[in-house]
């Protein structure tokens, strides 16, 4: 089953509405809000990391990147890092490399978002591929995914 199939179930199962939005195919957070006409700051990029060894998903705007020392503080872990691109396949094995849907329950893992993305009603993020992206509300997102909010990124030029 294709990760988009499991999103798709994983959010009828929990009752949430939501719209796919067939795009070109696009390989950055910023080009990839912009092909789907979601605004950059509503369009959540999730990035894989490590804490204290263990895998999980941190979920921030795409105008925005990871704070790994805020992190730290928010997951209560003495140390989180980026997990590197090789790993990818292996842990979402069902994603295109880099398109990982924001579920970390899909996969055994804790999902953090940043309290940004809280600021607007919707959020949109990829299910799996590179030329679709998923919108629905973001209370509904936050409840679904179970996630943890917290300040845990900086802005670009930080």
């Amino acid at each position: 089953m294709s990760a988009l199939d499991r999103v798709r179930a994983l959010l009828e199962e929990e009752g949430a509405t939501y719209d796919i939005i067939k795009h070109r195919e696009e390989f950055t957070a910023l080009s990839e809000a912009r092909a789907s006409g979601v605004a950059p700051r509503e369009w959540a990029k999730s990035v894989a990391v490590r804490l204290d060894g263990s895998p999980a998903l941190a979920l921030l705007p795409a105008t925005r990147r990871v704070d790994l020392r805020r992190f730290e503080q928010v997951a209560g872990v003495e140390e989180a890092e980026l997990v590197a691109e090789e790993e990818l396949a292996a842990l979402y094995p069902d994603c295109d490399l880099g398109a990982i849907p924001p579920f970390g329950r899909l996969y055994g893992q804790n999902t953090f978002v940043d309290v940004t993305l809280r600021e607007d009603e919707r959020v949109g993020f990829h299910a799996g591929t590179h030329t679709e992206t998923l919108v629905m509300a973001y209370q509904d997102f936050e409840r679904i995914a179970g996630a943890v909010p917290g300040k845990i990124s900086k802005s670009m030029e930080e």
